[in-house]
This record gives C-alpha cells, sequence and structure tokens, in this order.
C-alpha cells in the first residue's frame, strides 16, 4: 500500500535543449521476428523477450519519464493461452500512450497483428477504475504472443523497484535506463540479479545509459509458505545527484523526514491545532493516567468513530472536513491521529517502514520504494500501532510491518524552529510467547456406550491470534459476531453444533490486555468410530486441521510464516467402565529443533500422556520462535511442523474387557 511519497520540485532539474529522448518515443519492433524455439522450451509458458525501458527526458515543461516494456512469450498448453490471452496494460488517467502494438506468430510462422480495435476498455467491479487490455484471438499451442507499448507518464525517480524474473523462465532479459548525461541515477540488484552497469561507451544527445542483461533467468519458484514478490530478481534505481545544479542526495531519507514531519505538524494551521485540542478535551482522557492507557484510549475512539476511506482527495485530510464527517483518508487520519497524540503530551516517533513479505526494508539503500507504510513508535513503553489499520492496537501492529527495518523520525528543536531527522532502526518482532493459543477439551464418552462423544472445550488465544477478532467483534452484524465466535470452537470440526456457546474479554479495549476466551460444548460422533467390539477413537483430531508440508525437491526459497507462535493443548478423557485403551504409546512424541548459532529450541513439538486409573490426561506443546527459516533450515522445520499432522492422525482403540 503506496502511501505519502514526496518528489523534489522540478524546478530543481536543470533544462538541457540538447537531452532529447533517444530511445523510446520512435521504439518499434522488428518487423520480421526472429525468435529461437529450441526442443528445450518445453515449460507451459517461455519468455523469449523481456525488454524494458526506462528514459527520463528534460524540456521546458520539466522532468518526465518515457516507459517501455516489450514482451514475447511461447505458449505451451491450453493453460498458458488462457492465461495469457488477455493482457492489461497499465494506462491511467495521468499517462500518455504513444505507442501500442501486439501481434500472435503461429507455430507455422504465420503473423497476426492486431489492430486497434483488439485493445478493449473494461471497468474493475470492486474500484470502479477502468483499464485496457489487449485480446488475443485464436492462439494454437505453440505459438508465441508478442506486445509492447511505450507511455510518456509523470516520472518516479526517488526509488523505483522493476521485477526482471516471473513465473516463467525468460530467456533474454534486458533493462535500460537513459538519462541526461547530469543527472545520476544509483541502482542497486536483488536476489542475484546481475548489478546495473553504466555504458561507458554511450554517448549520444547528451545522455546517459545505464543496463542489466540475463541471457537466462528461470522461473521464480513455486513453493509454499514463500514471499514471491520479496524473493524475486528485481532492481531499484533512483536519481541520486544532479551534476548541473549540484544537487545532492536527492532520494535521502533526511529530505522525506523533513518533509513528512512539516505535513504532519507544521502545515496544520493555528486554527487547525485549536480544534483539535477542542475535539481531545471532550474525549476526558485523565491527565493521571499512564501514556499506555491514554494512547489505548485515544485509539479505540478515534479507530472506532472516524472512518478511512481509500480516496485521494486534500479535501478528506483538512481538520474542518474529519470534524464534520467524520471520515477522512489515510493521510488524513494518521496526521489527525498523530497530532491528538501531540494534544496529551505522549513522546512518540513517526516510523516508515514496508511490508516484509512483499518488500523488505533495505537499510543499506535509502529510496521511497520502502516507505510505504505508517506506524507510531512510543520510546517510553517501547510499543507500536499502526494508525490506519483497524484491527491494529497498541502493542500489535501488522507482523508484516515487524521483524524489518525501518525509518524512524523524531521530533527536534533547532532554536525556535521544529522539525524531523530520520533515523533507520530495527522493528522487532512481537516474541512468539504473546502470539499463543490455548486449547482443553475435556472428553466424556456415552455412558450407555461409548459412540458418543460429550466435549467441553475452552479455548483461549492472544497477541495475534486475537487481533481479527477483539478489535471489531462490536462492529459485525449479529450473524457475523456469531459465526466468529463459534469458529473458536468448531475450528475442530466444521460439523460440530455447539452449545452453550460463552465468550469472554470480546471487548475492544481489551486487546493486547487479555486474552480472548470461548467456552462451548459439543456433542459429536465425529471422532469415534465402531469397528465390531471395539471403538476406534480419533483422538487427534481434536486440535483440528493441521497443514502438511511435503517437498520432494531441494528447498529453494526461505519459508517465511505470518509470526512466531505458541499452542499448548490439552486433552482429557476417561476411559470407559468395562474397556481398556490401547495405542497410549502413540501419544508420545519429542521434536526439538535449533537453528542458527546459539543452542535454544526454535521449533518445538512434543507430546506425552499421564493416566491415573481411568482417566487419561494428554499434554501438547508446540512452538516456533522463528517466523523465517533459510533453506538450509527447511527440513528441521518441516520434521517439526508435520509432528502437528502427523497427531492428528493418531487414532486409540478402546477394546471391551
Amino acid at each position: 500500500m503506496s502511501k505519502f511519497i514526496y518528489l523534489i520540485p522540478l524546478l530543481l532539474i536543470q533544462y538541457t535543449a540538447t537531452a532529447q529522448n533517444i530511445e523510446s518515443e520512435n521504439y518499434d519492433w522488428d518487423e520480421k521476428p526472429s525468435f529461437e524455439v529450441i526442443d528445450t522450451d518445453t515449460a507451459e509458458t517461455v519468455g523469449l523477450k523481456k525488454y524494458i525501458i526506462r528514459e527520463f527526458i528534460v524540456d521546458e515543461t520539466g522532468l518526465f519519464e518515457y516507459v517501455v516494456e516489450h514482451t514475447a512469450m511461447l505458449l505451451n498448453s491450453d493453460n498458458a493461452i488462457e492465461r495469457y490471452n488477455k493482457v492489461t496494460l497499465p494506462f491511467d488517467v495521468s499517462t500518455e500512450v504513444i505507442a501500442t502494438k501486439a501481434r500472435v506468430i503461429s507455430p507455422e510462422g504465420e503473423i497476426k497483428e492486431l489492430d486497434q480495435s483488439d485493445i478493449l476498455t473494461a471497468e474493475d467491479e470492486e474500484t470502479g477504475d477502468s483499464y485496457q487490455y489487449f485480446a488475443f484471438e485464436g492462439i494454437k499451442t505453440g505459438s508465441i504472443v508478442e506486445y509492447f507499448y511505450a507511455l510518456r507518464t509523470y516520472p518516479t525517480y526517488q526509488g523505483t523497484r522493476v521485477f526482471l524474473q516471473y513465473t516463467f523462465p525468460v530467456k533474454d532479459i534486458t533493462f535500460d535506463l537513459y538519462a541526461p548525461s547530469y543527472l545520476i541515477f544509483d541502482f542497486k540488484s536483488y536476489n542475484g540479479l546481475s548489478e546495473v552497469e553504466l555504458d561507458t561507451l554511450y554517448s549520444e544527445n547528451g545522455a546517459s545509459h545505464w543496463f542489466v542483461h540475463e541471457d537466462y533467468v528461470p522461473a521464480t519458484p513455486d513453493e509454499e509458505l514463500a514471499d514471491i514478490n520479496a524473493n524475486r530478481k528485481a532492481l531499484i534505481y533512483k536519481l541520486d545527484r544532479n551534476e548541473a545544479n549540484g544537487l545532492k542526495e536527492i532520494s535521502s531519507y533526511g529530505g522525506f523526514s523533513e518533509d513528512i514531519y512539516g505535513f504532519m505538524f507544521t502545515d496544520l494551521e493555528k486554527s487547525d491545532c485549536k480544534k483539535i485540542a477542542k475535539y481531545v478535551k471532550k474525549l476526558n482522557i485523565d491527565d493521571e493516567l499512564d501514556d499506555a492507557k491514554k494512547i489505548r484510549l485515544l485509539e479505540d475512539h478515534l479507530k472506532d468513530n472516524i472512518h478511512v476511506v481509500q480516496l485521494y482527495d486534500p479535501q478528506l485530510n483538512k481538520v474542518d472536513f474529519i470534524l464534520d464527517n467524520n471520515f477522512t483518508s489515510e493521510k488524513g487520519f494518521t496526521r489527525f491521529f498523530a497530532n491528538c497524540l501531540k494534544e496529551l503530551d505522549i513522546n512518540f516517533q513517526i516510523v516508515l517502514t514496508s511490508d516484509r513479505t512483499t518488500l523488505p526494508f533495505d537499510p543499506d539503500f535509502e529510496g521511497a520504494t520502502f516507505l510505504r507504510e505508517y506506524l507510531f513508535y512510543f520510546p517510553g513503553i517501547k510499543q507500536y500501532t499502526a494508525p490506519t489499520y483497524l484491527i491494529s492496537r497498541l502493542g500489535y501492529p501488522p507482523y508484516e510491518f515487524t521483524d524489518n527495518y525501518g525509518l524512524f523520525i523524531k521530533e527536534v528543536t533547532l532554536g525556535d524552529y521544529q522539525t524531523g531527522i530520520g533515523k533507520i532502526k530495527f522493528i522487532d518482532p512481537i516474541p512468539y510467547k504473546d502470539n499463543f493459543d490455548k486449547l482443553v477439551v475435556d472428553v466424556t464418552f456415552d455412558e450407555s456406550n461409548p459412540d458418543k462423544m460429550h466435549l467441553k472445550i475452552d479455548h483461549t488465544v492472544g497477541g495475534y491470534y486475537a487481533m481479527n477478532i477483539q478489535p471489531i467483534l462490536h462492529l459485525l452484524e449479529e450473524k457475523d459476531a456469531q459465526e466468529l465466535k463459534e469458529g473458536l470452537i468448531d475450528f475442530i470440526n466444521e460439523d460440530f453444533e455447539v452449545e452453550n456457546l460463552e465468550m469472554m474479554n470480546g471487548e475492544m479495549n481489551l486487546f493486547g490486555i487479555e486474552p480472548l476466551q470461548a467456552k462451548g460444548e459439543v456433542e459429536t460422533d465425529a471422532m469415534i468410530e465402531k469397528a465390531g467390539k471395539k471403538y476406534l477413537f480419533k483422538i487427534g483430531e481434536l486440535i483440528g486441521p493441521q497443514m502438511e508440508m511435503y517437498q520432494e525437491k531441494k528447498r529453494v526459497l526461505p519459508v517465511s510464516t505470518a509470526y512466531g507462535h505458541h499452542y499448548d493443548r490439552t486433552i482429557t478423557f476417561t476411559i470407559p467402565d468395562g474397556y481398556s485403551v490401547e495405542g497410549l504409546e502413540k501419544l508420545v512424541i519429542d521434536n526439538q529443533k535449533s537453528v542458527g548459532e546459539n543452542d535454544d529450541i526454535d521449533f518445538y513439538f512434543v507430546s506425552s500422556y499421564k493416566q491415573e486409573g481411568n482417566k487419561v490426561t494428554v499434554s501438547i506443546e508446540e512452538y516456533y520462535t522463528q517466523h523465517y527459516i533459510d533453506p538450509e533450515d527447511y527440513e528441521k522445520y518441516r520434521s517439526v511442523i508435520n509432528c502437528a499432522a502427523d497427531f492428528n492422525k493418531i487414532t486409540l482403540v478402546l477394546v471391551a474387557n
């Protein structure tokens, strides 16, 4: 989710008449394509060409950017044809379309070029935005689909990511960037992509040329529990300096920090500050409360009463509009929230970071592309919250923003002048023990015949496990709220009919303070099956369905789960009179693994049982301290997580004496 990106004024770019576009405006393909298809090109889709150009041009109107993307794909299956017979084009109202072309090359070499009537327009049902797309028809297996577009658009140059790896292999992939020679760009490659080079032999119309080329890039591995976009080969480019006017560090975080602080605080009118002060005063937040309680009261009130909409109209950011309408944009809500905190005299810092599952924050390469998500950090209590995320509350920012770096902007005073200074710091993840799931199941068999069971289920969750329920339960319709409550019990088996359902600590203001607890009772025969004179007791199913991880090939990408977490499960049952139980030894599992340099246990699954007379108590503890697992540690992780799946399959046998 891209937030506030600040562009340097175009007046800082010196106009040079000789720096004219030389590559992009007249781009065209070869009239006679010459793609080489060989016997080993057997994947469903094979990229035969991917060519990307970014060209920056300065004229009397300022700085603008040309974008060219040229793609050719060999389609070797009906699935591939269905996937790529429609190609969406990235046009919007701020984009001028210079050229679009598309054609299909049959296996026999026949060429059919699409005309403008084949470029169709549709509307996104969710957003209402219109978009254009190529509509290819008559594609046969073994055909080549080729297209390109050239656009003139508003420039992005303070940190832009370009992917150069896809879901299919590409045999020829090139990225070129052209710019006036006095504009110096900086680049960084990720995930094994070759480094971008300066073409020292290139000199035309006073321009510079940077490039990267790969003869072959394999498809991104398709693996479960992997952050695909975070691991794709990609590069990020940014404008670093303008040698024509001596401007340096154009994309550095120093300027961003000052701009963001200015927007948040100094750009407000005095009358706006007075209105915010009046608003906060009406909340009657006791001055004697500690900061954590003040923050929680303010956050609960704001998120419950002011609604955030996905619009970018500047009108929505104004204090008067927010107070009159009780809704605003993400940008407006963040600023309003920040000034309310300041009015309460709470020490905090503004943090900008990224979603680590798609774009981990690079602490060594400054660029706007990493400044996508907002947090507030409270150094006095060492906790975070995410201002615009409804379900986030103090102490529990979205997990995707943690275990990541961020730009921390601190207020400083220089005489009578206040501004923000940024520093890159690490955002610690929430400890695994704080994300817990505790399950207690008491099983009573039918007295006359153990073909039915009565279950008393007590389920308690805390941390991120409660995040999707506690903060929003009061906002839901009664039916939806009831389904959420029942889900805390019937997650074990979707056919459960829950009786005597109770929920404790379901209030919004208790999230992060008290765990969410649900109790219920179930009559079921789902886990008991008669086999002659015996009964099969599927005790393992009482912990609910479990994920199984099996992978024949060697793991390539790191495993990425949401967060570290901890499970604690207890199952008790009394062996019915006249019966004995077989198979208790299967309940004993012990698998503990360490990763890294220390000897601490990182992946843990231990189950055991204790029998006292006819009463059997089964205890299961499982935890994962790490959410990110390197490929070399994958087998350790897999062996532990599959223990839960193995336990899930355990069946005991009740035998008549």
